[in-house]
């Protein structure tokens, strides 16, 4: 210590001065040098204080550092644990995902070809027992007897039973795998209701209930699909009419906080309060035998369920043993908009005029009603011509310009798309549509089935000349049961003035008729060895077959045979420039079905 200094040199100074021969000079210099030597060694005394201190501090602090070094190591591998467990949570929720969204498009393509593969068999069950019923003549019977028309009549009735089920299955599966074309307008609730009473007043009349709608006039319209909201009020009111022996089956219209009410009210057997929260499964029957002649299918509910709900609505029931029950839905008064889960999003919804709009270069109309039911979000305005494109595209501000691949309009692409604003794009592209059909292959008309015997002589009269007498007409379709069908359908005609061919595949069809040039040909568009379409093309190279008029048999949406059979186009062409990033999402839209990206890849 600095002050150990002076004590020394006094001490030492006293040992000089008591000594024998001591020195006073050198006592008086050692005490002088000792008090002198703390003032000298005090700032080396603080600076290895300040030196420890600090050398203690650095150890404590790379202690210190030393332990958090760890933790932050263990916290490094506990991230790296959790960083590669949500990996794989987002890769198992991604396949889940996309698991689901196959299943989802499984069942709309099972319910899809379901419908395809039992709408024929079920036409031919149909138009042969109708046929039968009608004209035992055919048969050589004058008359059937009771019994046996009784049986045809059961026979008619459960067919067409197992029809609508076909088509209502149809309806569940595009509903939930989101295919399920939504078209939003404006819509008046009162005409929706009327239209749905006027359309049920006839099953009311053969059970003698009374049918009343209270309305109130002040109302707002809302945005829905009118065709959609027209469905579920007709299904609430036939599984009120079914239900109800005497009464009344009354439609209430109301509007809430935010919500319009539609309610159903009857005066039925009423539902036990055990199975109100399963009345809107699927295949769910009340309390009800199969034996029971009022027997529904179990699926109008749950399809209005799924339509509500579509339009960000809710549906519920109410009922009372003994007394009647009372079906309600809701819809928003302002639009919501859904997500894959079919549950309304949060967030306002821009009004139906701020949305884009697409100009549809259609003469016919019917590709902007094919467009405008399935491209929700979307107006869909139809122009006739190419010359209306660019004044209005400017009035309305277009998104972009769709125009069928077929549309015959000469240079299309450098007179419509060199007018265009630079944001607007013009989409060349195949659209399954009568129109499309029947423009590129000389086809003289369309048959959809399921046919009826007045639908195909009203088409066959329209290519036909009037009063030639017997015409021969060739029915080319690889379904057997379908050609004997017609074949029987045209036999019975009143007038008898139809000798039928037959050919069951696209090849034996183009021979028969080389050597029988039959005045009229019923032509399968999907047949083996040859389609349809290159059965025309064939004669349309013939001079003695390309006159002979060729009605297309589809038993699909006037124009997706095509599709299937020859290929679709999509063309996107715009005048501006790609924006930064622009080509490349454009890119992965086009390859974002699964389906599309499996064929581009192979």
């Amino acid at each position: 210590h600095p002050w150990a200094a002076p004590l020394w040199g006094l001490a030492l100074a006293g040992v000089e001065i008591a000594s024998p021969g001591g020195s006073l000079l050198v006592a008086i210099v050692t005490g002088v040098a000792g008090a002198w030597i703390p003032l000298i060694l005090r700032p080396l005394h603080h600076l290895l204080g300040w030196s420890w201190q600090q050398s203690l501090e650095a150890t404590t602090l790379a202690e210190q550092l030393r332990e958090q070094r760890g933790k932050l190591n263990r916290t490094i591998k506990d991230l790296d644990a959790s960083y590669q467990l949500l990996q794989d949570t987002s890769r198992d929720l991604a396949l889940a995902r996309l698991e689901a969204d196959a299943l989802r498009d499984l069942r709309n393509r099972f319910a899809t070809n379901l419908s395809h593969e039992l709408r024929t068999p079920l036409n031919i069950i149909l138009g042969f027992s109708d046929l039968i019923y009608r004209k035992p003549q055919l048969y050589g019977y004058g008359t059937w007897k009771e019994s046996l028309r009784r049986d045809l009549a059961e026979i008619q009735r459960n067919a067409g039973y197992l029809s609508e089920l076909v088509s209502d299955v149809v309806d569940l599966a595009r509903v939930d795998a989101f295919t399920m074309p939504v078209r939003r307008e404006l819509t008046d609730l009162r005409t929706v209701i009327e239209e749905a009473l006027a359309t049920a007043q006839s099953l009311a009349r053969d059970k003698r209930l009374a049918l009343r709608a209270e309305c109130p006039p002040d109302v707002p319209p809302i945005l829905a699909d009118p065709l959609r909201i027209r469905q579920v009020v007709f299904n609430l009111l036939t599984n009120a009419i079914r239900f109800t022996s005497s009464g009344s089956v009354t439609v209430t219209l109301a509007q809430g906080q935010g919500e319009v009410v539609i309610s159903v009210r009857d005066t039925g057997r009423g539902i036990p309060a055990h199975e109100l929260d399963t009345v809107f499964e699927e295949y769910y029957q009340v309390g009800r035998s199969r034996t029971d002649p009022d027997v529904g299918k179990g699926l109008g509910l749950a399809i209005a369920r799924r339509l509500v709900q579509l339009h960000g609505g809710r549906i519920w029931a109410q009922s009372t043993v003994g007394v009647g029950s009372t079906f309600s839905f809701s819809l928003p008064l302002q639009e919501k908009p859904l997500t894959r889960t079919g549950q309304s999003a949060p967030g306002p919804v821009l009004p139906r005029r701020n949305r884009p709009r697409l100009l549809v270069l259609d003469q016919e109309g019917s590709a902007a009603g094919y467009l405008a039911r399935r491209l929700d979000g979307f107006e869909v305005v139809s122009v006739s011509t190419s010359s209306e494109i660019e004044a209005a595209s400017g009035e309305i501000g277009a998104a972009a310009v769709i125009a069928g691949y077929h549309v015959d309009e000469s240079g299309l692409r450098e007179t419509v798309g060199s007018q265009l604003p630079a944001e607007v794009a013009l989409i060349e592209c195949t659209l399954p549509t009568s129109d499309w059909l029947l423009h590129g292959h000389r086809f003289a008309g369309l048959v959809s089935k399921p046919v009826s015997g007045d639908q195909l002589l009203e088409s066959l009269n329209q290519v036909l000349p009037a009063n030639e007498g017997r015409a021969r007409v060739l029915v080319a379709d690889d379904d057997r049961g379908f050609v004997r069908l017609v074949s029987r359908l045209l036999e019975s005609a009143p007038e008898p003035r139809f000798e039928v061919l037959t050919a069951y595949n696209g090849r034996d069809a183009l021979e028969k008729a080389r050597y029988s040039c039959p005045d009229a040909m019923l032509l399968d568009l999907v047949m083996p060895e040859m389609t349809g379409f290159q059965v025309v093309e064939a004669m349309q190279e013939s001079p003695t077959l390309a006159g002979i008029p060729v009605l297309a048999v589809t038993a699909a949406t006037p124009g997706e045979d095509e599709v299937l059979a020859e290929g679709a186009v999509f063309t996107v062409s715009r005048r501006g420039a790609f924006r930064p990033g622009e080509l490349v999402r454009l890119i992965k839209t086009v390859l974002g079905d699964d389906s599309l990206s499996r064929a581009v890849s192979d």
